[in-house]
């Protein structure tokens, strides 16, 4: 019985926050199928190279996370991370 008045409680406080405005978050971009053949033409490392020089584009994954490949070496590849306020 306990359990089942804590949830209620929970219930009734939780509803009492005011909701928050709607987000969205608008991700653009390239078609992955020319880096998907590149990668499959190309070693791991000239790959991960290509797309850190811009030679390739940036993966969707890369863009909807806002990650970026700083640094890569056998066995190694540093990525970075800006966090978002949305």
């Amino acid at each position: 019985m306990k359990r089942e008045a804590t949830a209620e409680a929970d219930f009734r406080a939780f509803s009492r926050v005011p909701r928050m405005a709607e987000r969205v978050h608008v991700v653009t971009w390239d078609d992955p199928k020319p880096s998907a053949g590149a990668a499959l033409r190309m070693g791991g490392l000239p790959f991960l190279r290509a797309f850190m020089k811009g030679k390739l584009p940036a993966p969707p994954m890369a863009r909807l996370l806002g990650f970026d490949l700083v640094a890569t070496e056998d066995g190694m590849a540093a990525f970075e991370v800006a966090p978002s306020c949305t």
